[in-house]
């Protein structure tokens, strides 16, 4: 890899003017897709929360959103529901390796009284 190695977004930076302009020049975007010391900042800052041994507690929130969206999908097929489903199950895996918990969108019939499923909606 050498001093600076290749991000693995290499190939599909941001249009550059279009991220700087919205960014800024010192952000994160501007940093994660840039390479040399750049990257290598972006990659001290964030790394130690996704390439270490810390990936494997993610595995317990990822777990039982994966199991809630599992037990709830027969529910959402049965109502023609299955784009919800994939978004509120999506949507609960990725919070909760965030935040370490679930938001438990994907249960289904709660999107009346669970403020995240308003965040979560395609439409």
């Amino acid at each position: 890899e050498g001093k600076y190695p290749l991000s693995p977004i290499m190939d599909v930076q941001l249009p550059p003017t279009w991220a700087r302009e919205r960014f800024g020049d010192d952000s994160d975007a501007i940093k994660g897709s840039s390479a040399g010391p750049e990257w290598r900042e972006f990659r001290d800052k964030y790394g130690p929360g996704l390439f270490t041994h810390a990936a494997g507690s993610y595995l317990g929130p990822i777990t039982e959103a994966a199991d809630i969206g599992a037990d709830n999908f027969q529910l959402f097929a049965e109502a023609g529901e299955i784009q919800r489903w994939a978004q509120f199950t999506a949507f609960d895996m990725f919070f909760s390796v965030m935040f370490g918990k679930t938001p438990q969108t994907a249960v289904f019939g709660t999107d009346q009284t669970n403020p995240f499923c308003e965040l979560v909606e395609l439409d």
